[in-house]
């Protein structure tokens, strides 16, 4: 039987801290003592972290800004 994985619910805050978790324990790392295939696996790891960052700040921005002028009105 197999178990099922449901995903987490878990909010764009707790997805930001734990790709800078992640970004902060790869860059302790020196890059150019990695193996080629330890490059790509970091070089992954930091592309990934950085969409999820992405995807996080804007579902912050979205759900804080939703409805707002895009233009900040003159005051002239």
């Amino acid at each position: 039987m197999e178990d099922v994985i449901e995903p987490l619910n878990i909010t764009p805050h707790e997805d930001i801290a734990a790709c800078t978790n992640a970004l902060n324990a790869i860059g302790e790392y020196d890059y150019a003592m990695l193996d080629d295939e330890e490059k790509e696996l970091v070089m992954m790891i930091r592309k990934m972290a950085l969409y999820i960052i992405h995807i996080g700040i804007q579902e912050i921005y979205t759900s804080n800004f939703y409805g707002e002028e895009s233009t900040p009105s003159s005051s002239s």
